[in-house]
């Protein structure tokens, strides 16, 4: 198998159909979907089981205990075993050439490299944020802090991609993708194109609504990745801003008598009064 399409998913069986249609389309079929449930209680199971009787290519389901997103990835990188490894999530159908346009990335990567990485369009076909003109191996902190892009899918050499995992805290269900990707890319790199491989569109509900509140219900995941972001940020503006958000989610850590497993950055004493206005703007604005 060449291709892993992993799709985390929880409730929701309704937008599915979507990814469905967009991966049957596609005219390289050299690949399997498959789908890690994280817990759902609605007829994902069900959905999925029709798609199996008519698919034109492999589909695995795999139904685990309600975790986070990041405990189906870690899952997803054990069950996989495929040459290459992308994470398309409930909400992002393929373009209709995208696996034809990952065979045009491979075929000019480097063997040392990560992976390589795609852009996105808008239901319309119009290019979302990218000023990409020539393609360049980079990595996610530098495409983030330097040049500003938003550029997806991420997809990765499944051999290496099986020496990370994200960590897990007992009772949390977040954590950001960056914490694994930005210590990953630091050791090997991403190509990265102009070649559009996913259609983006927000949905209400997913895990971009509601970022403040989420992190802050992981405390413990928000700020190792905070630390890491101050550790690893290579632009002095981006370990400060670091800095303030760690002092500001250890402040709510704090209030919930959350158990940290992080203690608090010394060097985050002379930020603390900026990050106490944010403190009390989340609590004012999300009620947590």
């Amino acid at each position: 198998m060449k291709y892993t399409l992993f799709t985390p998913t929880y409730n929701r069986a309704d937008i599915l159909p979507a990814l469905y249609k967009s991966l049957e389309v596609q005219t390289f079929k050299d690949f399997e979907w498959l789908v890690i449930d994280d817990g759902s209680k609605d007829n994902t199971e069900e959905v999925i089981n029709e798609f199996k009787h008519v698919a034109s290519f492999p589909i695995r389901y795999v139904k685990q205990e309600n975790g986070g997103k990041h405990t189906a990835f870690n899952r997803a990188i054990e069950e996989a075993n495929s040459e290459w490894f992308v994470c398309i999530d409930s909400d992002d159908p393929l373009t209709s050439d995208s696996l034809a346009n990952m065979e045009k990335a491979c075929a000019i990567i480097s063997d040392t490299a990560a992976g390589f990485v795609g852009i996105c369009v808008s239901p319309n076909g119009n290019v979302l944020e990218n000023r990409i003109k020539s393609f360049f191996y980079s990595d996610t902190i530098d495409i983030r802090d330097v040049y500003h892009y938003q550029c997806e899918p991420e997809v990765y050499r499944l051999s290496i991609l099986k020496k990370y995992r994200f960590p897990i805290f007992n009772g949390e269900k977040f954590i950001t993708e960056a914490i694994l990707f930005d210590q990953l890319t630091l050791e090997h790199k991403l190509l990265y194109t102009n070649f559009p491989m996913q259609v983006k569109e927000y949905l209400p509900g997913g895990l971009t609504d509601n970022q403040t509140k989420i992190r802050v219900e992981s405390p413990n995941g928000t700020l190792a990745y905070y630390r890491l972001r101050y550790k690893l940020s290579k632009k002095y503006v981006y370990k400060i801003k670091a800095l303030i958000n760690y002092c500001r989610f250890f402040m709510h850590a704090r209030r919930k008598k959350a158990v940290l497993v992080e203690p608090i950055l010394k060097k985050s004493f002379f930020v603390a009064p900026i990050a106490f206005l944010l403190y009390l703007k989340d609590i004012k604005i999300n009620t947590l």
